[in-house]
């Protein structure tokens, strides 16, 4: 979703944001990376597990809708108001992708102890696939999670393609 003002949005994590089968987070894209020339703000963010459910036979603009009524709930309407543009990238329909957790998987759910994130996510080691994929905290520019992963991952699929 693209803001008109950056000052109306920080960032989300709504009550049960994360739970031992899913995660539902959206930030500033400008708190991890630099704010668009024009001055508008991006929100990124993703669902995941159980808290991509209720959205999974949606299509895209309903999903901008429901994350709009979201991210309106939790800042009295501004998320709506604000509202340029936005899209949906399903990365489960990827056939590339098929998910949003390309790591090692942690053994301890986050009651636990834990961070949460499910086990058996080493399972793509095994998938017969090459994976590239962006570092959370490149050398070379601000470090973040989804944006900076991904931004660093097209500058190493672009290094491997002009060998």
């Amino acid at each position: 979703a693209n803001f008109l003002d950056e000052s109306h949005i920080e960032s989300i994590a709504p009550d049960g944001y994360l739970t031992e089968t899913g995660e539902n987070l959206f930030w500033k894209l400008s708190s991890v990376h630099e704010t668009l020339e024009n001055g508008n703000e991006i929100i990124a963010g993703y669902l995941l597990g159980d808290q991509s459910h209720p959205f999974i036979d949606l299509d895209d603009e309903a999903i901008i809708q429901e994350i709009l009524e979201l991210l309106d709930d939790q800042y009295d309407g501004e998320a709506s108001r604000f509202y340029v543009r936005g899209f949906v990238k399903n990365w489960s329909k990827d056939a590339n992708v098929r998910g949003t957790l390309s790591t090692w998987g942690y053994d301890k759910p986050v009651d636990e102890g834990g961070p949460g994130y499910p086990s058996g996510a080493q399972n793509i080691y095994n998938s017969n696939k090459v994976w590239i994929a962006g570092e959370a905290f490149p050398i070379d520019g601000s470090n973040g999670w989804v944006d900076s992963g991904a931004f660093s991952g097209d500058e190493a699929a672009r290094q491997i393609i002009e060998l």
